[in-house]
Parts: structure tokens; C-alpha cells; sequence
């Protein structure tokens, strides 16, 4: 397919001097090899098809969206290279009718995976006027549209999350009235001598707590408080968690091994969300060795984090669901509630650290949470807050670890 150019340039060789006319070809395959570069480093596929379905121009990005070679294929039928109707189908009407095409999205296989695809095509005319073929452009969308599905998916659970808060909260309410009026029927009981109503009573307030218990916990996954940073030291953390903890494990006739840092830490967290991540995996621990076992518990320094790892020896989780344990609503347990990894995950990504876990089923445990220290999670905060900007710092933070 000539331009309009070189078939004037050609028409007129006779008349034209050898060296003008040798000059004028260098320069247009010079501006040729240019504009081929160029199409080759966008991130769009292009294609020139002519009006007898012939393929004109194919940069390599079109290349690798449709599995074709462009240098092997210019000059050939749209059919003898292309095989997916989807994409054949309207390039074929276009040219029939010279009509565009506009934001048509189609699925192809790019090595084996679906690929989504965005197709426009434009019609083109000669130097004539004449109708010439198409233009025809490939977006991959697939990101794109992966990430629409995503805020679809994040809207719609933001919406079903207010309304089971709301839910909750209308269940909280009558609940609590239930617990006033069986708190009373107790205490007219305890005259009784029948002890039979009574114990049926205090059945009763057990159940009402421990459902209370199950509607805060989901209150605070649902409609978490904001956090309050302030500076933390993790081994004076550790110590009040596992005070607050001392009933539960003197009762589970369990001794946790403690090893404190070799040097005092600092964090920049909150004192309240940290404790209740701590005391819900010293929780999970407790759960998982009903017949007792060991629970370790190890702090280490690092130059710019501090790792807080908890270590039980007790049932441990199966491979196929250790990537699902801190999904909110997931649980391994028979009457397990779902949100306490989901809420000690939350709250660890919430102060810029990472949680790892390591679990077999039958082996026991290990969860080992990374935060930034003082100074590091102070500038990660920073960044995070509107109108920063985002990034990971990489200075040292020697002065927030204290000899």
C-alpha cells in the first residue's frame, strides 16, 4: 500500500535526479525505522488492516496480545493469523461497513492466562479520500478491571459491614435489658431454697455474657476505634498481656517462656489495640493445647523493627486453610467467631508492621509480628496521613533503641 508521496516520487522518476531521489528513500525509511521504534514501546497494540483484510502494520505489542508475529504476517488475510472469532468478527464488520468501533471489551489468552482486552478500531482513508482500511487499537484492561471488581467488592462489603453493625447493635440493646432483668431474678433466687432456678438463672446470665462478648468483638472488627499512637515500650506490652492473661493460664496449667529483648524498645502504637492482638493469639494458643504444652514467647531487635514472636506447641492448622486464618468470619474452630486473627491483623497492618504464620497440623504454631521502631513507625504514620507522600523510609533509627 503506497503512500500518496512515494507514488507521485515514483510516477515522476524520470524527471527526478538519481541522488534526490536515493536521498528522499534513505530519509523515509530513516523516519520508517523512527516511527516503528516508537510504536513498538507503547504499551497499546496497533494494527493497519487494508479494506481486502489485509494486514498493513502490526506493532509488537499487538503481536503479543493476539500470539502472532507481526514481521511474518504483513501482507497476509486477517484469518491466516488470527483464529479467535471474537477479535476476526468485528474487525470484519468494520471494514465491510466503515463504521468505528468504540470500547469494546473482549477475553483473550496471553501465555495461558485470560487477558481482558479493550478493542477500538478507526477507519482510515488514502490521500484520496478513499476509504483504506482500519486503525485499530489494544488496551489490556485486565488490572483495570480487576481492580473495579475490587471496589465493587469493598463497597459492597463496606455496606453489608454498617448494616450487621447496625444489627448488632439492635440485638446489644435488648440484650443488655435481658441481663439487667436476669441479674434481678438471681438475686430474689439466692433466698430460695429451691437451687434449681437459680443455677437455671445463672445459665442463662453466662449465655447472655458470653453472646455479649461474641457482639463486642464483632463491633470492634466491623467499626474499629481509631487507633491513639503514643510511645510503647513492647516488653512492658508483653508483661501486662500476660498479667491480664494469668487467670486463663494458671487454669490451662500453662507457664509461658518469656524472653525479653536485650536492650529496652520503643514502638509508636497504640498501647489498647496492641494488647487485645497480643492477648487474642496468646488466646488462639490457649485453645489449641487443651491438654497443656509450651508457649514461647521472644522478643527480638532488628536495626529498624522489633519481631514479637509467640511459638505453642499445640494442634496447629492445616496447610489448605493457613492462607484463610485471618479472613474476618473465618474460623477452624466448631463455635469460633472469625475475628480474632482477622482483628490481630488489622491492627498490625494498621501500625505499618507485617504478621507471618507458620502452622502444621499436629506441630504446634508460630506467629511472629514485625513492627517499626519509635522513630521508623512514627515516619510510616506520617506518610500514610492525606496529602503525604507514601514510601519507606531508609534511615537508621539507632536513637529509638535505648542501652
Amino acid at each position: 500500500m503506497r503512500t500518496g508521496f512515494i507514488s507521485r516520487l515514483l510516477g515522476k522518476h524520470d524527471k527526478v535526479d538519481k541522488q534526490v531521489l536515493i536521498e528522499a528513500l534513505l530519509g523515509l525509511a530513516e523516519e520508517r525505522d523512527l516511527l516503528s521504534l516508537i510504536f513498538d514501546s507503547m504499551a497499546e497494540g496497533v494494527l493497519v488492516v487494508d479494506e481486502r483484510e489485509t494486514l498493513q502494520f502490526a506493532n509488537q505489542r499487538a503481536g503479543i496480545l493476539l500470539d502472532f508475529d507481526p514481521r511474518q504476517c504483513i501482507d497476509k488475510a486477517l484469518r491466516s493469523f488470527l483464529s479467535n472469532e471474537d477479535v476476526v468478527r468485528p474487525l470484519r464488520r468494520s471494514l465491510r461497513s466503515g463504521e468505528s468501533i468504540e470500547n469494546l471489551d473482549i477475553v483473550i489468552m496471553v501465555d495461558d492466562q485470560p487477558r481482558a482486552v479493550r478493542l477500538d478500531a478507526t477507519p482510515v482513508s488514502d490521500h484520496r479520500g478513499r476509504f483504506g482500511g482500519i486503525l485499530v487499537f489494544l488496551l489490556d484492561v485486565t488490572e483495570a478491571k480487576r481492580g473495579e471488581a475490587e471496589r465493587r467488592e469493598a463497597r459492597r462489603l463496606s455496606a453489608l459491614t454498617s448494616l450487621s453493625a447496625s444489627l448488632a447493635h439492635e440485638i446489644r440493646n435488648p440484650l443488655n435489658s435481658m441481663g439487667i432483668h436476669a441479674q434481678l431474678l438471681a438475686r430474689r433466687l439466692r433466698g430460695e431454697e429451691d437451687r434449681e432456678d437459680l443455677r437455671t438463672v445463672e445459665i442463662i446470665q453466662e449465655e447472655i455474657r458470653n453472646l455479649n462478648e461474641k457482639l463486642t468483638g464483632f463491633l470492634d472488627a466491623a467499626r474499629p476505634r481509631r487507633p491513639q499512637f503514643d510511645t510503647v515500650s513492647v516488653h512492658d506490652l508483653i508483661g501486662e498481656t500476660l498479667e491480664l492473661m494469668r487467670p486463663e493460664l494458671d487454669a490451662a496449667g500453662i507457664e509461658p517462656e518469656y524472653f525479653p529483648p536485650t536492650v529496652h524498645t520503643t514502638v509508636f502504637a497504640d498501647r489498647i489495640d496492641l494488647r487485645k492482638a497480643f492477648v487474642n493469639i496468646i488466646k488462639n494458643s490457649l485453645e489449641a493445647m487443651p491438654e497443656g504444652g509450651r508457649l514461647v514467647i521472644r522478643i527480638e531487635v532488628e536495626s529498624q523493627a522489633v519481631a514479637i514472636t509467640f511459638e505453642d506447641t499445640g494442634s496447629g492448622i492445616d496447610e489448605e486453610v493457613l492462607d484463610r486464618v485471618c479472613e474476618v468470619g473465618f474460623s477452624t474452630k466448631d463455635i469460633g467467631s472469625g475475628l480474632g486473627l482477622a482483628q490481630v491483623d488489622r491492627c498490625i497492618r494498621e501500625h505499618h508492621g507485617q504478621i507471618e504464620i507458620e502452622s502444621e497440623a499436629g506441630q504446634g504454631t508460630r506467629i511472629r509480628i514485625t513492627l517499626p521502631v519509635l522513630t521508623q513507625g512514627k515516619m510510616l504514620l506520617e506518610m500514610a496521613m492525606p496529602g503525604s507522600t507514601s514510601g519507606v523510609p531508609g534511615r537508621s533509627d539507632e536513637a529509638a533503641i535505648e542501652r
